[in-house]
């Protein structure tokens, strides 16, 4: 290969690598499109759910949000170390005390929750997606547990929310009436 060869192969790959970043760089709505995408995918497949620093006062936001996605039909687990039930659940002290897979973990701010612990026990249960609600961030060394255990993380976002936004219609099923027959209309 001769040297102009090689300065044309290296100015077409700057080319393309410009490109790419501008692909991305300038289009915001492609992100975010691809940002729901993967925010639909994880929350199609979620049937089991645990739930981890929720309190266990009603108005608090997390007991609520329990309330709701009990409601649409979603298997919840309460991860409280200092109960036995919360709204007529078994409570465990620890995820890995939790029996089966877990689709989602749902994590809550507390003082007494350890996230890198948790995060290290949602890696040994085979989690899929370590789900952080509002107004908490992950630290470096939970990201990079999670990172290393291949779960997905989700941050400052209500599970809660984006569920009821991205499958609309999730309890319909269960509201429609099973004991008639289909109406015939005649024209």
């Amino acid at each position: 290969m001769s040297r102009a060869e090689a300065d044309e192969g290296a100015t077409l790959s700057q080319h393309r690598d410009q490109q790419i970043h501008k692909y991305w760089e300038g289009d915001l709505a492609r992100r975010v499109y691809l940002l729901r995408r993967q925010r639909k995918a994880i929350l199609e497949n979620c049937r089991r759910i645990a739930v981890a620093g929720v309190s266990s006062d009603p108005d608090s936001p997390g007991f609520i949000s329990m309330e709701k996605l009990l409601g649409l039909g979603l298997e919840i687990i309460p991860v409280v170390p200092d109960r036995e039930s919360l709204l007529g659940l078994r409570c465990y002290p620890k995820l890995r005390d939790v029996p089966g897979k877990i689709d989602i973990v749902q994590v809550y701010s507390g003082d007494k929750l350890d996230l890198a612990q948790l995060a290290r026990e949602a890696v040994d249960k085979g989690v899929s997606t370590f789900w952080i609600e509002q107004n908490v961030g992950a630290s470096k060394e939970v990201e990079e547990i999670l990172v290393n255990g291949r779960i997905q993380l989700v941050e400052y976002e209500n599970l809660e929310t984006e569920y009821m936004k991205h499958i609309p219609f999730a309890g319909a099923s269960r509201l429609a009436r099973k004991d008639r027959k289909a109406a015939k209309v005649r024209e």
